[in-house]
């Protein structure tokens, strides 16, 4: 985005610091029961734990495989190891102090809230250019607060999405730390290929700040070069951190991670805008024919590299797979596919900062005008992208904060009390105000869980299952009768061993066990994930027959969430169902560890 004339403000770092630890202590305070019984948020968290225990225990740096994961082979993981380096680094820096336990403990805390500090301090570092202190630290405050971007940065909350976010603020605020337009444009480049390598999720907003910044070389093409910068940085960037997490022998061309086709992409259709920008003439045909060709030239090699990933990336998924699983996750689908009180949670907010964005950018002044138009267009191409992939809204809340911040502070001087007020000795309007509002704002953003309160729950705490045309969270209503968290760790005084379980619960066996798993909602176990729906809504007889393919010594099964239920409707004659009613076959053996009632073990009898 363009840069300014006016000199760069002084950042309230005093009062930032202390808005960011109060919060954060606000945030561990909420969560210490959380904390405590290793209660994740997500599967993805305690799979992301796992991988950095796996890389602590000696697992090469560019081996990303899951070996616990569909054994004995594993499964290729689609993460990067940038996000492995903060939880590793606090391990191995507090583990002689804490011992392992408390440094895992310690890491699951400190890196989550140092994600926050880097997202306020980012939304707080464009309102302080332009707003008064106090402005700034509001929007600071909306940061951390809005439910989009919240539920991403919880303690407990290590999945890579709290790092993007941070990343795309980078890339957002990087016309006010490099004042030269074309350095900005650079450092906008290298955070959008580390959030690109952590995943590829936030490359619709990439995309739209690329246009952004299209726009304005097609405007002033003699002088607006920041594209050209943008690429070369973003394209090498990608390339180099790609060598430094994936390593120069992962060549496969998969389609839901950077790989060399992407690269390859990036590096044309770079070199194409870049030697527009330095040897052809300024003019506005000449922009549009250098965007045609260098786009053009790009696309035919990553087509001809890789064919299949012309489509969804997740295309290559199992029909059964994508139909019962992937299709259902109701983070991956689209905001009219959400239950009604978390969209209306998430969204209005959202809603909210795009009216307090256009209303700041109308009223800024001439010199101003440029970047509140470009931030703008950075937020509607978030905004628009999360819309139709839900989890991505929480990039549309962090980048809204600053318009939030700079309303809440409207409605705060809007509220401001009369002096003679004070002489009277009543409480001032001001006050009162500035509790509620944030009061409002710690209360939706605390909510415990917006989305399962918006679901039925039947008698005796089970949750309800699903519909088969409604949509189920991945690692939904987890806070079952099933006690997940203690009962997965009695798994241990078994020998260690497969487990064949749902999906949503398999990764807390790795988290928790030494046992591996068939397979859980992670997609590149493709295969497995459709054999375990098949073993559990297939008749008894066909799902032993699966279940002993993958050498499986146990069936685990956590009743009390809504995936047992959901294979359970799908086929009332199936595995799932018969062990829901109480008729598991006879060569489902129970074992009793002292676990929940609705926390089953079964021992597989072998086939004689």
């Amino acid at each position: 985005m363009t840069t300014l004339a006016a000199p760069l403000r002084r950042m309230p770092w005093r009062a930032f610091f202390a808005t960011w630890l109060a919060i954060a202590a606000l945030l561990v305070l909420t969560s210490l029961a959380r904390i405590a019984g290793r209660e994740f948020f997500d599967p993805d968290d305690v799979m992301r734990l796992a991988q950095v225990r796996d890389l602590l225990a000696g697992q090469g740096w560019f081996d990303l495989t899951q070996y616990r994961l569909d054994p004995p082979h594993g499964t290729p993981m689609h993460w990067s190891r940038l996000v492995d380096i903060p939880l590793a680094a606090v391990i191995l820096l507090l583990d002689p102090l804490l011992g392992r336990h408390g440094a895992e403990t310690a890491a699951l805390v400190l890196v989550p809230m140092l994600t926050l500090g880097c997202v306020m301090g980012l939304a707080m570092r464009i309102a302080a250019q332009f707003f008064e202190r106090d402005e700034a630290i509001m929007a600071a405050v909306c940061a951390a607060l809005v439910p989009a971007t919240l539920e991403q940065l919880n303690p407990l909350r290590i999945d890579h999405h709290g790092w993007q976010i941070a990343c795309v603020m980078l890339a957002a605020t990087s016309p006010l730390l490099l004042r030269r337009a074309n350095h900005g444009a650079a450092l906008a480049g290298f955070a959008f290929a580390a959030a690109l390598i952590i995943s590829i999720e936030p490359l619709p907003i990439a995309a739209g700040y690329g246009a952004v910044l299209a726009w304005g070389w097609w405007q002033r093409p003699a002088s607006d070069h920041r594209l050209a910068w943008f690429m070369a940085s973003l394209a090498v960037s990608l390339e180099l951190l790609f060598l430094a997490t994936r390593g120069p022998g992962a060549l496969a061309p998969w389609c839901d991670a950077i790989a060399p086709p992407h690269i390859a992409f990036f590096l044309l259709a770079a070199a194409g805008i870049g030697l527009a920008a330095r040897f052809a003439p300024p003019s506005r045909a000449m922009v549009l024919l250098a965007l045609g060709l260098s786009g053009g030239v790009a696309a035919l090699a990553f087509a001809q590299m890789a064919p299949a990933c012309l489509g969804a990336p997740f295309g290559a998924l199992d029909p059964m797979v994508m139909k019962y699983w992937y299709g259902n996750i109701a983070e991956g689908n689209p905001v009219w596919r959400q239950p009604m009180l978390l969209a209306v949670v998430s969204g209005v907010p959202v809603l909210i900062a795009l009216a307090a964005l256009i209303r700041i950018g109308r009223a800024a002044p001439p010199q101003d005008r440029p970047f509140w138009t470009e931030y703008g267009l950075l937020f509607l191409a978030a905004m628009l992208t999360g819309m139709i992939v839900w989890r991505s809204i929480a990039f549309a809340g962090a980048l809204g904060a600053v318009g939030l911040g700079w309303l809440l502070h409207r409605v705060f001087v809007w509220a401001q009390y009369d002096r003679t007020a004070a002489e009277r000795g009543e409480l001032p309007k001001r006050y009162l105000t500035l509790a509620g509002g944030i009061a409002v704002l710690a209360a939706v953003a605390l909510w415990p869980d917006s989305e399962a309160a918006s679901k039925p729950e039947p008698a005796g705490g089970a949750t309800a299952a699903h519909a088969p045309g409604q949509t189920a969270s991945k690692g939904a209503d987890k806070e079952s009768n099933c006690q997940l968290p203690q009962s997965a760790a009695l798994l241990n005084r078994l020998p260690p061993q497969t487990i064949f379980s749902p999906l949503d619960i398999a990764p807390d066996f790795l988290g928790a066990t030494r046992h591996s798993v068939v397979a859980s909602n992670h997609h590149r176990a493709n295969l497995a994930i459709r054999d375990v729906l098949q073993a559990f809504m297939a008749p008894p007889d066909q799902a032993r027959a699966i279940i002993a393919r993958h050498k499986a010594g146990i069936v685990v099964v956590c009743l009390g969430i809504a995936e047992p239920g959901n294979y359970a409707e799908f086929e009332p004659k199936g595995l799932m169902a018969q062990i829901a009613a109480g008729k598991a076959p006879a060569w489902l053996v129970p074992i009793d560890l002292g676990q929940s009632q609705q926390f089953k073990i079964y021992r597989v009898v072998s086939q004689p």
